[in-house]
């Protein structure tokens, strides 16, 4: 599943209306709720504001058509979101007829083509369990270790004391193959850290 790291605006037109797609991170249905308060009163001379969401990991979601004909705007938007395999995401399609009717077809197309839009906008990123450690070494292995794991490590913190003393997650290698490399080094098991890893299209 694919996480949105914060909301994004799009507008499109379509036979003269104007379809303007909201995206937003969100984790619970207070969350939500608020944002659609939010946007309708922003929007309170649109027509409509239709919306999915996708929560928990793509275990809770819910469409809304806000008027437009059955099936025609909130599902069309909630199958996009599952398209892009995104979870924790709110998208609202804001709608200011233009005067020109578009029929069911047509108005899954703009919902569906206003939702995708919008994803675009947006930066996407996963999810994944890696090892987080504190690794102690002295000041004369530090340039060498940066350099052969810089590949293979994010240092998030370093503190300089009597010896050096560094916060990293592990990519691709383990605390056994780093002391087994560098075995000047003293090695702590702080657990395990979620990683934003981001979507490469």
């Amino acid at each position: 599943m694919f996480y949105i790291e914060s909301s994004v605006t799009n507008e499109i037109i379509i036979d003269k209306s104007r379809f303007i797609g909201q995206l937003y991170p969100v984790s619970s249905i207070s969350e939500i709720n608020q944002i659609l308060d939010e946007v309708r009163k922003r929007h309170r001379e649109a027509n409509h504001n239709c919306y999915a969401y996708i929560i928990q990991e793509g275990q809770e979601m819910k469409a809304s058509d806000d008027k437009e004909p059955a099936k025609t705007a909130g599902i069309p938007i909630l199958e996009v979101l599952k398209h892009h395999q995104l979870t924790n995401v709110l998208c609202i399609i804001t709608r200011y007829f233009g005067g020109i009717k578009l029929g069911a077809g047509g108005l899954i197309r703009a919902y569906s083509g206003a939702t995708a839009e919008v994803i675009k906008q947006a930066t996407l990123y996963r999810l994944e369990s890696k090892p987080f450690v504190k690794i102690t070494m002295p000041y004369g292995l530090f340039d060498t270790f940066v350099f052969q794991t810089k590949d293979n490590i994010r240092i998030l913190d370093k503190r300089f004391g009597s010896e050096i003393e560094i916060d990293a997650i592990l990519h691709n290698t383990s605390i056994q193959e780093l002391m087994n490399q560098f075995h000047q080094g003293k090695y702590q098991d702080l657990g395990m850290v979620d990683v934003k890893i981001p979507k490469i299209d």
